[in-house]
């Protein structure tokens, strides 16, 4: 049994048309392995840099929703691969939500986070159930099986994440929603503790280069470092932040260079950034993906690729 998670490469359009794959919705989240055992509960979350476990939630208690429904299974032991999700109001997933509640830790926030943002649990995959482990077994039984056992239950926030065979409806679906993108996996493919063609991601996303002109402050797990980058339109317009994409590397190398050089007069009110921020003469334009720009300009879902 592993520690690591199994991770997808990169797909293109030509997947939707390979009937050997079946296709998800790619939720934009925290990658979380639930294992639930006679004697203990973990949940554990994904150190991007090296693919091992994290963060054991269930030690923390800051997904409090999320471990009562664990708790609840009827069973012996379960072995899940979940995304941990927040969807806004028009049903997207968006990984802000996920990664205040993952981030907080004090109880009394914990308690006021979960009321503005409420996880849900995405099951897509089963590893163990009842002592038996099933990574060796194809991905079309495993789903069966996750399917069936969650289905048995009346649970709030731990949902099965079902597949479809139409991908090119998804794919479309998901881009006209702003979505992430979507999976697409091999009916018979195995789970395995690593990259693998097995699951190919096609993501929704257009890049860009932008400059740095300031940062908010970061609060949980962010707290030492900062929580997003505060972006500007080569014609002076306010464009967005960008606060996803960072390792801790690169949290740590920019929280440096954000202290360091000099602070000057905002560009924006706060009321445009909708968050208070410090505005610096910061030397860097940054690369973002994002999938559209509103009327206004601001990018939608960015994420950080690197410095420009």
């Amino acid at each position: 049994m592993g520690s690591q998670f199994m991770l997808a490469h990169r797909g293109d359009l030509g997947i939707l048309e390979d009937d050997r794959y079946v296709g998800e919705p790619k939720l934009d989240g925290t990658r979380c392995h639930i294992i639930k055992t006679p004697t203990s509960l973990e949940m554990w979350s994904r150190n991007s840099k090296d693919n091992t476990y994290r963060v054991n939630y269930a030690e923390v208690h800051n997904l409090p929703e999320v471990e009562h429904d664990v708790k609840n299974l009827d069973c012996r032991s379960v072995w899940l691969d979940v995304e941990l999700v927040w969807y806004n109001k028009y049903g997207r997933s968006i990984m802000r939500g996920s990664q205040v509640r993952c981030g907080t830790k004090k109880r009394s926030a914990v308690l006021e986070k979960m009321r503005i943002y409420p996880i849900n649990a995405m099951a897509f995959d089963l590893l163990e159930l009842n002592g038996e482990e099933l990574i060796k077994e194809p991905f079309l039984l495993r789903k069966a099986m996750l399917k069936g056992f969650l289905s048995q239950h009346n649970l709030g926030s731990l949902r099965c994440l079902d597949y479809v065979f139409n991908k090119w409806d998804l794919w479309e679906h998901m881009v006209s929603i702003g979505g992430e993108g979507i999976m697409a996996k091999t009916l018979m493919g195995t789970y395995e503790f690593r990259r693998s063609k097995s699951w190919l991601k096609l993501k929704n996303e257009r890049t860009s280069v932008k400059q740095v002109v300031g940062y908010t402050l970061g609060e949980g797990a962010r707290a030492p470092y900062f929580g997003s980058l505060v972006l500007m339109n080569e014609d002076g317009s306010y464009c967005g932040n960008v606060g996803s994409g960072f390792d801790t590397e690169e949290l740590e190398w920019w929280a440096q260079q954000l202290t360091s050089v000099p602070q000057m007069e905002k560009p924006f009110p706060y009321s445009e950034v909708g968050d208070k921020y410090v505005a610096a003469k910061v030397p860097f334009k940054v690369k973002v993906r994002y999938y559209e720009e509103t009327p206004r300009g601001i990018l939608r879902f960015p994420v950080y690729v690197g410095i420009a």
